[in-house]
């Protein structure tokens, strides 16, 4: 996992394990996140999705949730994140799913104070 600070807000780099409670750790609050980039599907990089979500909304996350992967990453967090009913939850935030290629150079975003592109990474699976 990896944080990062923009002009905007922090943009977390995967978010395996209790991405909020290492978030909190370093000062910085889960609930404002700015986006999250999941760089490939493995567990240890995409597992923590749901429960990010969950302390999101508890410390009042409303707005929607922005995630931006290559396919194979977006589905991954896709499944992760509905395997729970999240629909008895009031103000539960949606999620704003934004794919991207792996090609060398691709735009990944451009905001947040930062423009990110993409780089393919050599892995067991699709990386960026």
């Amino acid at each position: 996992m990896l944080a990062v600070e923009a002009d905007a807000g922090v943009l977390l780099i995967d978010c395996g394990g209790d991405a909020a409670q290492r978030l909190r750790a370093h000062g910085l609050d889960p609930a404002a996140l700015a986006g999250i980039i999941v760089t490939h599907e493995h567990a240890d990089h995409v597992a923590g999705f749901p429960l990010l979500l969950e302390r999101m909304w508890l410390g009042g996350r409303r707005a929607p949730v922005d995630v931006y992967g290559i396919e194979p990453s977006i589905a991954q967090a896709r499944r992760l994140h509905e395997a729970f009913d999240t629909s008895a939850w009031p103000g539960y935030p949606s999620v704003r799913y934004h794919a991207f290629t792996q090609d060398e150079g691709a735009p990944v975003l451009d905001g947040f104070g930062l423009r990110v592109t993409a780089a393919p990474g050599t892995h067991s699976v699709p990386s960026v």
